[in-house]
């Protein structure tokens, strides 16, 4: 199991962000299931839409925030 902060949720999502690399490989990592499953609370969901509505968009912070509603390795606690 890992917890993942709002941090790299939104790195993965924006290509800019300094951390993007990073995030993306922590999450091929987590789809191909060697952390277990991915654990965020319900503020972190709050943070990560809400400043992707902030930075990106709002159609963004909602396709991002449904993906992590939808998601199978990923539990909202």
């Amino acid at each position: 199991m890992i917890f993942l902060d709002s941090s790299a949720i939104i790195a993965y999502k924006n290509a800019d962000d300094i951390n993007h690399k990073k995030a993306a490989d922590i999450f091929q990592k987590l789809n191909a299931g060697e952390y277990g499953i991915g654990v965020i609370s319900e503020f972190v969901f709050s943070e990560v839409t809400t400043v992707l509505a902030l930075r990106k968009s709002m159609g963004t912070s909602k396709e991002v925030g449904n993906v992590l509603l939808e998601a199978r390795e990923i539990e909202i606690m």
